[in-house]
């Protein structure tokens, strides 16, 4: 009995361990594509503290892939819910609220400010916030390129996501980096924090992300 015992929790240990190691996997940072695929995201966000990269084949044309990146809504990934009803939560323990309803139906880059485009081959976006602060995290609105590049108050970071589409054999490659620089070290240390949190749940998000795009691009009419 002892002995069934002791080989089903390491059945169970083994199992769980090799899911952990899937998930890091799937949510690891893909390579850097050749400089020119990031001339635009360079231009804005030249230095940095984090970056992240994730990649995929679409079976669609670029015009129809960058199409599909500009209309896909929250609602069309699958791990958004789960993700912002996590990452709402303390908010609303205390009395505040969660994710406007509206939302799903939106394009998820809607909110963001776009700092450059190339059109049908590359997308840069920016948000400026506190992150970290689960509660009552702090927002400054983008309100132009030079706002984005230079700024520097104490207590933030600066996040630029890029999408940039390029053609492969028959379809496109999509592939999204994001990078995040802060403005003082107090900051820096918050964020550090808050990555070794959330790194791989966002890693995986991306992953659903590029995901819904695929699906989008590739659906027929």
């Amino acid at each position: 009995m002892r002995h069934a015992v002791r080989r089903a929790a390491f059945v169970v240990g083994a199992a769980a361990v090799a899911g952990l190691a899937l998930l890091l996997w799937y949510a690891s940072s893909d390579n850097l594509p050749p400089s020119s695929a990031t001339a635009l995201l360079d231009s804005v966000m030249p230095a940095y503290g984090v970056q992240e990269v994730h990649s995929t084949f679409v079976g669609a044309p670029p015009a129809r892939t960058y199409a599909a990146i500009l209309s896909v809504t929250p609602g069309d990934v699958g791990l958004a819910r789960p993700f912002m009803w996590v990452r709402t939560l303390p908010a609303r323990m205390t009395g505040g609220q969660g994710v406007d309803d509206t939302v799903w139906n939106r394009p998820l880059l809607s909110g963001t400010a776009v700092l450059a485009e190339a059109r049908d081959s590359e997308i840069v976006v920016g948000l400026i916030g506190q992150f970290w602060a689960l509660r009552s995290a702090a927002r400054v609105a983008v309100e132009s390129r030079e706002q984005f590049t230079t700024f520097a108050r104490p207590g933030f970071a600066v996040a630029s996501l890029s999408f940039h589409v390029e053609p492969a054999g028959g379809g496109s490659t999509v592939t999204t980096i994001t990078r995040v620089r802060t403005t003082d070290p107090d900051s820096a240390r918050a964020f550090r924090r808050y990555w070794r949190l959330i790194g791989t749940g966002s890693g995986v998000l991306r992953r659903t992300w590029l995901r819904a795009i695929k699906t989008r691009a590739e659906r027929p009419g």
